[in-house]
């Protein structure tokens, strides 16, 4: 029991350290593609990444010029997730990231370091008419159908027809 304990710990820690090293693989391919005269900058880039995934951002609060610094997101994919935040106003889970199309599992995946949600910060939307209509997909159908002939269950009949044959008026409407 005991053993198991530390196995689920220890994998734990290694996803977890998984995420963490991901921008710094980014980091070391990035270093590769540049110029080794271009040493200083990368050595500027990978202390600033540092701190920031030391100290994340929270991604209701934070502006276009706080995510124009990590160098692994392009202009159109951080214009998307701030007018996703305006429209649907705030985040209530890092998941939502996977709603906006510039973003891929593996940009995702280098932006959750550097990222969380305040949990006192988010208010729960409710599930009301207002919010299904403003921020859900729906369809309304309706259906009706009648036929241009009228059947025979809804004719009028006599009195002495039906008393000998009960069911052959329909008690029901004419549309179902």
């Amino acid at each position: 029991m005991l053993m198991g304990y530390y196995l689920i710990n220890i994998q734990c820690f290694l996803q977890i350290t998984k995420e963490n090293n991901l921008w710094m693989e980014y980091i070391e391919k990035l270093q590769d593609i540049t110029d080794e005269e271009d040493e200083q900058p990368m050595e500027e880039i990978y202390n600033e990444l540092s701190r920031l995934s030391s100290t994340p951002m929270e991604i209701n609060r934070v502006t276009d010029s706080d995510l124009q610094r990590l160098p692994f997101l392009s202009d159109q994919q951080i214009e998307e997730i701030i007018s996703y935040r305006l429209w649907y106003e705030n985040m209530v889970s890092l998941y939502e990231l996977k709603n906006l199309q510039t973003l891929d599992y593996y940009t995702i995946s280098l932006l959750l370091p550097f990222v969380y949600i305040d949990e006192n910060y988010v208010e729960k939307r409710l599930i009301t008419v207002n919010n299904l209509l403003k921020y859900g997909s729906n369809e309304f159908i309706i259906s009706y159908n009648r036929c241009f002939q009228q059947k025979s269950g809804y004719r009028s009949y006599s009195d002495s027809i039906l008393q000998r044959y009960p069911n052959r008026k329909y008690l029901s409407e004419p549309f179902y």
